[in-house]
């Protein structure tokens, strides 16, 4: 809002380091990630602005721009054609290396869990724009569009339902509202064990959220603030770097000797078959194969525009436009056993110009009893090439 913009010119000005103050900060940060225990990273919108996201606080942030009656020059980037900066990808890797323990974002726009940070090692306390949740189970879904369609500021059902009959709420956080419970608890429990926190890109000026690094620094942990603009924490800061966070974070990855590691749509697909005899014609068998995308930690995940099923004849095939995609096929069966050739197309929602996928299943008939079956398959996506590959790491 544009309320919340800075007033001060002060506030709003940016600052570079000089070079070698840079590289005396970028030694105390290695340092840090090479000593502590439990590392925290806190971010804001400032590490999506190299992706083409406008920031909120910046000469040229949404609220600034509102504030000073100005419009944006620059064109900014859909959240989900976004390719996740340097940044983004260098924290999944400390996470996954274990230099890192947690990461506390503000922002909503979906990257970090987009470049393949694990559902368990985030708190999103502002929401995601992807990502909306039932009312009354509590479960999550992961779209690949933006959820949120309500156009009352402070009313977030989206008109979808949970299979268990509850409504579909968007995850934004507007102004005055609270945050969700599970996640700020997450954020204040990994801040309380922190001896030093990283903060990139945040102004610090939003609370609760930036209660957390605060909370780090008050019981003597390291806190470094990397942010253009001064923070209302830069007294409290170990560490202060005033810097684009890509910059600093190429600089600590290759003082750590870590490679940034290049981004690629990871794509998670289960395959479910299920092979029965029919109970009123034992030469006859009914098979349904369904497929659904679901994230790292099970959560199920709409990445389809449509799924099409090609078994047996080529003139036998199936085009599924919406959830569940499933065929579901009865046919005869000769005594032993026999299978189906089954080839499955998935066309995506094609924020990165990604190709239908292809892949080959074979379906084992069985007509002496039951056969069900869960595939999970992993693949990844290259933006740059335009090519699938399967990632045949363990799951």
């Amino acid at each position: 809002m544009a309320w919340s913009a800075h007033s001060d010119p002060e506030q709003i000005k940016e600052i570079f380091d000089s070079e070698e103050q840079m590289e005396k900060n970028v030694d105390k940060i290695v340092n840090i990630l090479n000593t502590c225990k439990h590392v925290v990273f806190f971010t804001g919108a400032g590490i999506s602005t190299s992706a083409g996201i406008p920031d909120f606080r910046g000469p040229d942030g949404v609220w600034t721009l509102q504030a000073q009656g100005r419009r944006r020059e620059k064109k900014s980037v859909d959240t989900l054609r976004a390719i996740p900066t340097p940044t983004h990808m260098a924290i999944k890797k400390l996470l996954e290396v274990g230099k890192a323990k947690y990461l506390i974002s503000q922002n909503v726009d979906g990257l970090h869990r987009r470049s393949g940070v694990s559902p368990q090692h985030v708190a999103e306390l502002h929401g995601n724009t992807n990502l909306e949740k039932c009312e009354t189970c509590g479960n999550e879904y992961l779209r690949d569009y933006h959820v949120r369609n309500n156009p009352h500021v402070h009313k977030h059902y989206t008109g979808r339902k949970c299979p268990c009959g509850g409504p579909l709420m968007d995850t934004i956080i507007n102004f005055g509202e609270n945050l969700p419970e599970k996640e700020l608890q997450n954020a204040f429990e990994h801040s309380d064990r922190a001896d030093a926190c990283i903060v990139l890109g945040s102004s610090l000026t939003v609370t609760p959220a930036a209660t957390c690094p605060k909370m780090v620094a008050k019981h003597g942990g390291q806190l470094v603030i990397c942010n253009l603009q001064r923070t209302p924490l830069d007294d409290r800061a170990s560490v202060r770097v005033y810097a684009y966070t890509d910059e600093l974070m190429k600089r600590v990855m290759k003082k750590l000797d870590l490679e940034i590691p290049k981004f690629k749509l990871h794509r998670r697909i289960s395959i479910k078959t299920s092979v029965r005899p029919k109970s009123d014609d034992p030469k006859s068998t009914r098979w349904s194969v369904t497929v659904k995308g679901i994230e790292e930690d099970g959560t199920p995940a709409t990445i389809f525009k449509s799924v099409t099923f090609k078994y047996g004849k080529t003139t036998d095939q199936q085009p599924c436009s919406e959830e569940p995609f499933r065929v579901s096929v009865t046919q005869k069966v000769p005594d032993g056993d026999v299978s189906v050739d089954l080839k499955i197309s998935f066309e995506f929602f094609g924020h990165y110009l990604e190709p239908t996928l292809e892949i080959q299943r074979t379906v084992n008939l069985k007509s002496d009893g039951k056969v069900r079956n869960t595939a999970i398959l992993d693949y990844l996506y290259d933006p740059t090439t335009r090519l699938w590959e399967e990632d045949k790491r363990e799951a």
